[in-house]
């Protein structure tokens, strides 16, 4: 009876969206701040081989141009540190005792970041209690799109990159699912009290669901620190780092940096197995005013396409996935590359043209 009176109270809260505002923290730091960052903090302790799992994102959200960014920091990035043994991040982070962590995490990311950003909010939590709260956004359609093991693939791959992929599908797919017959769940879940560990207090998380409602998931735009292998270890690379460093801290909109006279040079990479995929693409982005710097195979297999904006063209990069009808756009700065674009063609890209049909006419006959 008790939960249901709960319950009732927080769908007031919902309708009354002012007085909700009132009430929130997060909703009054944003009318008075350009930006809003919130890291949310992903561990699973002794995962498979008894690896410790941790995947680090800031989400921030910008008042002035109403859009949300969102960075992945690879936990594989060694910290430099005087007169101590350097460290990733992962291994600093595991060290520590649980109750130091929040503090430690948030702190270093900050240092990363050239102390430009304030990490105002924090989300700390474990595995289990994220896939709990995954679950409340239609999981069936995610099981389709992704597979029944995508939880696993983005919380311990290896393979940096697939993992980004899977966890920005389900961001979008969790931002493009925000509804109100959602809330009841959505509740259930948060007066449950031991799904994660933040400083948002309950009238901010049902700010944040009432505002997702009306977001678009095509404004998100995600970004990765690039890094460099120095030693036998990752470091962030300086010139990239900087450029990220940049895309967080500005008031930027998704144009380019690149003069408007020079066309955008792009590399295409066939990392899906099918033949002539890369050709395929070059001969469509060719067909569409792009220049194509090269192309070619690569010797890894993805199972979904990714679009690298090297040089945060956001427009261009853009326009190359909806030619291709596929591909993930991450802006990962590359100081020293000798292409704007580069993308990667995994197995979910399909591209037909005329030989396709000659074969599958003689196939027939």
């Amino acid at each position: 009876m008790f939960k249901k009176i709960l319950l009732f109270i927080f769908l007031v809260l919902i309708v009354v969206s002012q007085s909700l505002n009132d009430f929130s923290s997060l909703s009054k730091d944003i009318k008075n701040s350009d930006k809003v960052n919130l890291l949310l903090t992903l561990n699973n302790s002794g995962g498979i081989g008894n690896k410790n799992y941790l995947r680090l994102i800031l989400f921030q959200y910008c008042r002035k141009n109403k859009n949300l960014k969102i960075l992945f920091i690879d936990d594989n990035i060694t910290i430099l540190q005087k007169k101590l043994k350097s460290k990733t991040i992962n291994e600093m982070f595991f060290e520590r005792k649980e109750e130091e962590r929040v503090d430690f995490i948030k702190k270093e990311m900050e240092s990363l970041l050239g102390n430009k950003i304030n990490i105002g909010y924090y989300v700390f939590s474990d595995t289990k209690a994220l896939q709990s709260f995954i679950k409340i956004f239609n999981e069936p359609n995610i099981e389709k799109q992704l597979g029944k093991e995508y939880f696993k693939e983005f919380t311990e791959n290896n393979d940096y990159l697939t993992s980004l992929v899977y966890i920005i599908k389900v961001i979008k797919h969790i931002v493009g699912s925000s509804n109100r017959y959602v809330l009841v769940d959505f509740l259930r879940f948060l007066d449950s009290g031991n799904y994660l560990v933040t400083n948002l207090k309950l009238a901010d998380a049902l700010f944040i669901y009432s505002s997702a409602r009306n977001f678009d998931a095509g404004s998100v735009r995600f970004a990765d620190i690039p890094t460099v292998n120095k030693r036998n270890r990752i470091e962030a690379d300086p010139a990239g780092l900087e450029k990220i460093i940049n895309f967080i801290s500005q008031d930027d909109n998704p144009v380019s940096d690149q003069p408007a006279e020079e066309k955008t040079k792009i590399e295409v990479i066939n990392a899906s197995l099918k033949t002539r995929l890369a050709i395929k693409a070059v001969d469509k982005l060719r067909e569409n005013g792009f220049d194509i710097f090269e192309w070619g195979t690569s010797y890894r297999i993805h199972e979904y396409s990714v679009i690298y904006d090297l040089i945060n063209n956001y427009k261009q990069a853009f326009a190359v996935k909806n030619i291709l009808n596929a591909g993930e756009i991450i802006f990962r700065p590359a100081e020293k590359s000798f292409v704007d674009i580069s993308v990667l063609l995994g197995k979910d890209c399909t591209i037909y043209d005329k030989l396709d049909k000659i074969n599958k006419i003689s196939q027939e006959t």
